[in-house]
């Protein structure tokens, strides 16, 4: 089962820009949480965002 191709385009909502960012970033830090505990290793991941103040790191 194949995944649909996903088209980017500048969201005009704030809010659903907004929500749209918090749930890329939920899942990269899910995959990157789990690439970490697969190879045994260590992991950085920067996201900035100008509109946030600080973002969570793992």
């Amino acid at each position: 089962m194949t995944r649909k191709k996903v088209t980017l385009a500048w969201i005009s909502n704030d809010s659903a820009r907004k929500v749209s960012l918090k749930k890329r970033r939920l899942g990269l830090m899910k995959k990157m949480s789990e690439l970490t505990t697969l190879c045994g290793i260590r992991a950085c991941l920067i996201i900035y965002s100008s509109n946030e103040r600080v973002l969570e790191d793992v």
